[in-house]
């Protein structure tokens, strides 16, 4: 009797990312197998946010060896199914490791002799699940410097960084609380600045729990006038707008103002305002939900459409509506000026992060909206690299087999 120890590691084996499976193929056959003993067995899981409780391992070439059923995983339904769970893993002290543990686990299987194999698999599941190698990989900003990209079609970005909020004196402000005078935009539009209207200014307010800020009422009104109107020309026919906006209440109170295209609310819901001034609603929504409201105003024939989509930011799930669209032509021939609020009407929401590019680019849309996701959640950044966030999988087994002909009796 010959006992072999066969160690297998995830560095050696091929990985088949369909089945989620590793493979050993071997030289020989292992001939007259007797007994199988899984003597250690550790799981690095990939980079994810939920690990399993407890790891399976499975092996479907292994188990063809072994004389009798050996593993069943009871379930309410079809319960007598036999599965080829080798052994069950255990978590560390330290998330995601997994190990067999020597004290709890004793698998010691009899082969049939009369069977061999040359191919080894192994795969790892979180119960019927199987986990993959590697993590999908995922993007920690859509940068700055990502969106600063977007060249001259970027008509505003407001983004709350130091230097482009400030006082009436135009000190810098960076503290909820403080009294807002100017709001900078950032990128190629350097002349739209955004003042206040009344001499009480606004007011700079958190806008979630890391860090994100935005402006509000100081009191009863509010409103920020650029200080400089667009040229017909800055903005396209198409366009979109992504922004940032909590509503503290039902209460009517006005949102944005760039010429083609008025939001407020109405009705208690989002609204905008057609060619004809009439308030047309678009979404209910809840108070104190933060909120990334998204607009595209899309040609259709001789005329334009609205096409929205509200993403709840505590869950990301998302509404959308087409509608029609606002004013077919600029206002005013010498340019409109861009409005945060309006004149004598309320400004009692939170309105945070900007972003106002021309085109129905969708890249640039999915960049817009992936940086503000970011900015909320307090992980945006100045850097053009897209970091990732993913580790893959490893694992090492070790296995004692027991080799050589037995005397039958």
């Amino acid at each position: 009797m010959t006992v072999v120890r066969l160690l297998f590691h995830s560095d050696d084996a091929t990985y088949d990312a369909q089945t989620k499976t590793y493979y050993f193929n071997l030289d020989r056959k292992i001939h007259f197998p007797n007994k199988l003993r899984f003597v250690k067995c550790q799981y690095a899981n990939k980079t994810t946010e939920v690990h399993p409780l407890v790891v399976f391992v499975r092996s479907h070439e292994l188990s063809k060896l072994i004389k009798a059923k050996h593993t069943i995983r009871c379930k309410d339904t079809n319960h007598e199914q036999y599965e080829p769970i080798m052994c069950t893993l255990e978590e560390t002290h330290k998330i995601g490791r997994f190990f067999l543990n020597p004290e709890t686990e004793h698998r010691t299987f009899a082969l049939d002799q009369s069977r061999f194999v040359q191919r080894i698999d192994f795969q790892f599941t979180d119960n019927a699940t199987p986990l993959a190698k590697t993590a999908t990989s995922t993007a920690v900003a859509s940068t700055a410097e990502d969106v600063l990209a977007f060249g001259d079609s970027l008509v505003s970005f407001i983004d709350f960084g130091t230097g482009r909020v400030q006082d009436q004196a135009f000190q810098n402000l960076s503290t909820p609380g403080d009294r807002v005078y100017y709001l900078r935009n950032r990128g190629p539009n350097t002349e739209l600045l955004f003042v206040s209207s009344y001499q009480a200014g606004g007011q700079l307010a958190n806008f979630g729990d890391d860090g994100a800020l935005s402006i509000t009422q100081h009191g009863s009104w509010e409103s920020y006038l650029d200080s400089w109107p667009l040229d017909q020309g800055d903005v396209a026919d198409e366009f979109c707008v992504h922004t940032l906006v909590k509503f503290t209440s039902l209460s009517f109170t006005y949102v944005l103002d760039i010429g083609f295209l008025k939001i407020l609310v109405d009705s208690q819901q989002i609204s905008y305002v057609d060619a004809n001034d009439a308030k047309q609603g678009v979404f209910q929504f809840t108070p104190m939900v933060p909120y990334m409201l998204t607009v595209r105003r899309v040609a259709n024939g001789q005329s334009f459409n609205f096409e929205w989509v509200l993403e709840d930011m505590t869950d990301n799930t998302t509404i959308t509506a087409t509608t029609g669209s606002g004013l077919s032509a600029w206002p005013n021939a010498n340019g409109f000026p861009f409005r945060l609020g309006h004149a004598s009407t309320h400004f009692s929401h939170l309105q945070s992060a900007m972003i106002i590019h021309n085109t129905l680019n969708t890249e640039w849309q999915a960049t817009s909206q992936t940086y503000l996701r970011n900015y909320y959640n307090g992980t945006t950044s100045n850097s053009s690299e897209n970091e990732t966030t993913t580790t893959d999988a490893q694992w090492f087994i070790e296995v004692e087999l027991d080799q050589g002909r037995t005397k039958s009796r």
